[in-house]
């Protein structure tokens, strides 16, 4: 199961609890073997990182979110970042942007909607220069209606079925009247 927002309350910014990362391996490894041990402390070295970036210009960020395992642990690195950065040096935005293709499972859209919600209202708790949008793609844009609406039926989908799908599609972009 994937990580979820529900931050700690960071009391003035500080507290921020340590993010644990792995350690890259030289090799992978399998079976019974690790992949990697926990390198106490480099997680602070990617904060630095994150924390020299944000502060040597004035350009806004734009991190995307897809609520997989490196998304996640990417938005609280940068979130764990800011809080640690005192609020009047907090002048750049960042934005947050997850993008609902109209693809996934509804399962998957709603969990991504609530992370975002959480992210939002954390970020708004603790004062940090961070808003979550999510972005959709315009109806003609949609993978559904370029899939039909090029003709690009699914194998074995009969005849007729395919040629409604089309002529569907047609209407929805405003080509069939």
């Amino acid at each position: 199961m994937a990580a979820s927002f529900a931050l700690p309350v960071i009391p003035g910014g500080t507290g921020v609890p340590p993010v644990s990362v792995l350690r890259p391996s030289e090799a992978p490894k399998f079976g019974r073997e690790r992949a990697g041990a926990v390198r106490a402390g480099f997680h602070r070295l990617v904060m630095d990182d994150l924390r020299s970036a944000y502060l040597s210009d004035e350009r806004p960020w734009v991190v995307g979110f897809s609520g997989g395992k490196d998304s996640t642990c990417l938005m609280q690195l940068v979130y764990y970042m800011l809080a640690r950065i005192p609020a009047g040096q907090r002048f750049k935005p960042v934005y947050v942007l997850a993008s609902d293709t109209r693809v996934e499972a509804p399962s998957i859209s709603r969990r991504i909607r609530k992370e975002l919600t959480l992210l939002s209202a954390a970020a708004e708790r603790d004062d940090l220069p961070l808003t979550a949008h999510l972005v959709f793609p315009k109806l003609n844009d949609t993978f559904w209606v370029n899939l039909v609406g090029q003709g690009y039926a699914p194998r074995g989908l009969h005849a007729g079925a395919a040629g409604r799908l089309n002529r569907l599609a047609r209407r929805l972009r405003g080509l069939d009247r």
